[in-house]
């Protein structure tokens, strides 16, 4: 089930990264709390795009370094007491 869920998830931001726009305007339709707020919408994908999915080798693999530095910022502003083992942190299997 998980495997499926992740195989959907993947679906919807590969969508994302190929258009934008139109994944906004899909989201506002079913999202109508967001109405008249297309425009933002639009420019939060359009940035998710550029700066979260961008370069990935492996469409939604995550990246222990990045995770590594993620989490050390997080600690660094108190947002978190501890860092963990990022390998205990993610996995990569339902990727594959």
């Amino acid at each position: 089930m998980v495997s499926a869920i992740v195989k959907a998830t993947l679906k919807g931001m590969q969508f994302v990264m190929n258009d934008p726009a139109k994944a906004a305007l899909i989201y506002v339709e079913a999202a109508p709390s967001f109405k008249g707020k297309e425009e933002l919408m639009k420019k939060i994908l359009a940035n998710y795009t550029e700066r979260t999915y961008k370069g990935q080798t492996t469409l939604g693999a995550m990246d222990p370094q990045r995770l590594a530095n993620l989490q050390h910022f997080y600690k660094q502003q108190g947002f978190i007491e501890a860092e963990l083992p990022v390998d205990q942190l993610y996995s990569n299997e339902f990727i594959r």
